[in-house]
């Protein structure tokens, strides 16, 4: 017994020694694991202190999954430390007690100085949170005193500098940003605290260090301004001494500038011009900032500057005025000589037989004939070669067609003064047709004509009703009643109708958008007035007035005569064969049916006014039943049409009919007051010779300007055609948008490809050559109808500025006076 018994005891104390290494193993190994778990967090603390802002984030994402791995293998070994602790204790072997005090001791510090690390993780990791949340809520402040640093950084002297006036402009927008930061700053600081206080006042520190840059940086632009200043002024110095010395050289030109001949004056004008430019041009020269002891200096410059100005501009008005007046003379007197060779017996101008004999059969009107012209019946009218040259140079600057000829010679007065338009040339015995009203055209058919009294008479047309007859252009002291004026032409700024006459309800031809057209004879204000009828709808059966004619003069509903009315059931069908048909619907009594073109007697083809169905329908049974019947005074709308409550103007609709929808009348229409302004225009278009009426209510057509503006890049070709196969395109350059254009004649068609083109002259470089104004798809060009746009920019022509003159053909359309 006592042997088994050392036996039993000896067994217990083993299993309590291993029982002992169990539960230790086990402590040590969920405290190695946490171990394990705060050295990967340490790792990845390393990474999170060495990273930059913008990976930071990406950094505290990964340390924040470890660190909740690493604090749950950490509770996990203190729990199991504690529960292991007691069963440690209860060991009856004081030897064995103390070994299991000494390993639970262990790991409690190991255990302990786990937690301590993880302390310090925290910290770490919630200082980075709060310098990523600093960084991102100052981060554009941060990047605008940046840019702010870079920028004196550069405009420093000796950094990357920019010229004037871009430096002024850079200076400025440096100065509000340093201001605007220094302000966000300061406004932010006083609610800071920790890392962003700290931040903040960083920033601000950098700010003022940029202030300080920025204050070098003004400095040194004033002395550069004061540099260029003082340059600037040396430089408009020497200009005013030549300037003065070209004045100089000029003054006998202006002196007495009738007795030059026409060339050297014109060369005189265009030095003063210069010099008018030149003057201008030292007048606005911009001296800055300049030192005291120059602003003497500046004062005599800018009297210099002054006196040399007021001398420009009157040399240039009082060469400029003769010129203008010498040409004017001499292209009248040229036109005049043209229209004389024109003019054959009693007959009205054959201008277009002059155009052929001068042309000797060409298309185009050059300078040399006209040259020619006057070689071969002499100068008239107080012309000289140079005259005859300088005139020739304005009227045919580029070549002119038959039309741009025909229009040259077409002479067109404007009424100045009131004057009476009399019977007959002896102002006596003249009887007065009426009285021409201040701006209205005439055209002038005869030669001006001096009567017994010193009148200069002439035979005329008024434009604007056709009257013919006598009238007086300029009375013997030289009071004229009337000045040159342009042919009158018209556009269309959108399609409409060519009538046979104003009140015509059918057209010859539809005007399209963009086309040219001669205005023979108008403008004529009318009212018009609306027409209305009283009846009922044969749809919907509503009373009331149809509108028949709109404000427009336009017909809405036309009375037809081929309308029937249902007097029983009957069914339309969709073939004539009753044995095969099929029915489409029924037709109801009363119902109105519009017969169409058919063949038969008992069946016709109809259109229900109602749904606009078509269909066949039985006119009467072969037991003479009658299913429809004739019925007149029915109308059929053409358009959408208003049924009105009463006659007035100021009556409100009741229902609006649909195109093919039919109403009976019970009277015939009348007319309602109080219509909308209409301008009725007799016109030809350019582009086939037809003649007719047009009507202009809402701006249709308007008056034509020969300057064109661009609307779309368009080429400029050398031909009319536009068609390759009809004959190769040279394209001379292509046309931008914006650009101005002037015509030498009204918009034509291209008969090969049916679009509207014109010949022009580029104001940019003076090209001439051929455009496209409207095609099948869009419009490319536009006349620039108000002024601003034609002396927009674009370029002014250089023709231009030699002598003041039109520049370009189209001056056979301007004024002369």
């Amino acid at each position: 017994l006592d042997a088994n018994i050392a036996k039993v005891r000896k067994f217990q104390a083993n299993a309590s020694e291993r029982r002992r290494s169990v539960v230790i193993a086990g402590m040590k190994e969920q405290v190695g694991l946490a171990e394990a778990g705060v050295q990967k967090l340490q790792a990845l603390a390393g990474n999170l202190k060495d990273s930059s802002l913008e990976k930071m984030s990406e950094c505290l994402e990964q340390t924040h999954r470890a660190e909740l791995q690493a604090q749950t293998a950490l509770t996990a070994a203190r729990r199991e430390v504690q529960d292991r602790q007691q069963e440690l204790r209860n060991s009856a072997d004081n030897i064995a007690s103390l070994k299991n005090n000494s390993e639970v001791l262990r790991c409690k510090v190991r255990v302990g100085n786990l937690e301590s690390e993880l302390n310090k993780f925290r910290k770490l990791s919630q200082e980075a949170s709060e310098k990523l949340k600093v960084h991102s809520s100052l981060q554009q402040l941060s990047e605008d005193v940046a840019k702010a640093e870079a920028k004196v950084e550069s405009l420093l002297p000796g950094g990357e500098h920019v010229e004037q006036p871009q430096d002024d402009k850079a200076i400025l927008d440096l100065e509000s940003a340093l201001n605007a930061a220094t302000m966000q700053v300061e406004q932010k600081i006083p609610a800071a605290s920790g890392l962003e206080l700290k931040e903040l006042r960083t920033l601000l520190e950098r700010v003022q260090t940029a202030q300080e840059g920025f204050s070098e940086v003004k400095e040194a632009a004033r002395e550069r301004s004061r540099a260029q200043s003082l340059s600037k002024l040396a430089e408009a110095a020497e200009a005013v001494r030549e300037l003065e010395k070209r004045l100089d050289a000029l003054s006998d030109a202006v002196a007495k500038p009738d007795e030059l001949p026409i060339k050297r004056l014109q060369e005189a004008l265009l030095e003063a011009q210069e010099a008018q430019r030149l003057s201008q041009e030292v007048v606005d020269v911009q001296t800055g900032q300049i030192s005291l002891e120059a602003k003497v200096e500046l004062a005599k410059f800018q009297a210099r500057c002054k006196a040399a100005q007021r001398k420009a501009k009157t040399s240039c008005d009082a060469l400029g005025f003769c010129y203008q007046r010498m040409t004017s003379e001499s292209k009248s007197a040229v036109r005049d000589a043209l229209r004389s060779a024109a003019k054959r017996g009693e007959g009205p101008f054959q201008a277009e037989e002059v155009f052929t004999e001068l042309t000797k059969g060409n298309t185009e009107l050059t300078k040399q004939d006209i040259f020619d012209f006057f070689d071969r019946y002499g100068m008239e009218g107080g012309l000289s070669e140079d005259k005859v040259n300088a005139a020739v140079e304005q009227l045919v600057p580029h070549g002119l067609t038959k039309k741009t000829f025909v229009a040259l010679l077409c002479d067109y007065q404007r009424v100045v003064r009131e004057i009476s338009l009399t019977d007959s040339f002896a102002i006596q015995a003249a009887q007065q047709v009426r009285q021409l009203e201040i701006g209205e055209l005439v055209n002038i058919q005869s030669p001006i004509q001096r009567d017994e009294l010193g009148l200069e008479r002439a035979m005329c047309q008024a434009v604007k009703d056709g009257a013919s007859g006598w009238v007086t252009v300029r009375t013997k002291a030289g009071i004229s009643y009337m000045n040159a004026a342009e042919k009158p032409y018209l556009w269309c700024a959108q399609d409409v109708l060519l009538k046979k006459s104003a009140s015509a309800e059918e057209g010859l031809r539809e005007l399209q958008s963009g086309e040219c057209l001669e205005l023979l004879e108008g403008p004529k204000e009318e009212l018009g007035s609306e027409m209305r009828l009283r009846g009922v709808s044969c749809s919907e059966e509503v009373s009331g007035w149809l509108q028949v004619r709109n404000q427009n003069g336009e017909v809405v509903a036309q009375e037809h005569q081929n309308v029937y009315k249902c007097i029983g059931p009957i069914a339309m069908t969709d073939v004539a064969d009753l044995e095969t048909c099929s029915m489409l619907r029924k037709i109801e009594v009363g119902e109105a049916l519009e017969l169409l073109p058919s063949e038969g007697t008992e069946r016709r083809m109809f259109r229900a006014c109602k749904d606009g169905a078509e269909g066949w329908v039985t006119i009467a049974g072969n037991q003479g039943k009658a299913y429809l019947k004739p019925v007149t005074k029915h109308y059929i709308c053409r358009e959408a049409s208003p049924v009105h409550s009463g006659l007035g103007p100021e009556c409100g609709v009741l229902h609006v009919l649909m195109p093919g929808e039919a109403f009976m009348a019970f009277e015939d229409p009348k007319e309602v007051s109080g219509g909308e302004q209409l301008t009725i225009y007799r016109v030809r278009a350019v582009k086939d010779g037809a003649e007719g009426y047009v009507v202009n209510s809402t701006g249709e057509v308007r008056p034509w300007s020969p300057c064109y503006k661009v609307l779309s890049s368009v080429p400029l070709t050398q031909a009319l055609a536009a068609n390759s196969t009809v004959d190769s395109i040279h394209i001379i350059r292509v046309l931008s948008p914006d650009e101005l254009v002037d015509a030498t004649e009204p918009a034509m068609e291209d008969s090969s490809t049916g679009q509207l083109r014109i010949r022009c002259i580029a104001r940019k470089d003076l090209a001439i050559g051929w455009v496209t104004v409207r095609d099948t798809v869009s419009v490319h060009l536009l006349p620039a109808e108000s002024e601003g746009e034609a002396g927009a920019s674009g370029g002014t022509s250089k023709s231009e500025g030699k002598g003041g003159g039109d520049s370009s053909e189209a001056s056979a359309f301007r004024s002369d006076s």
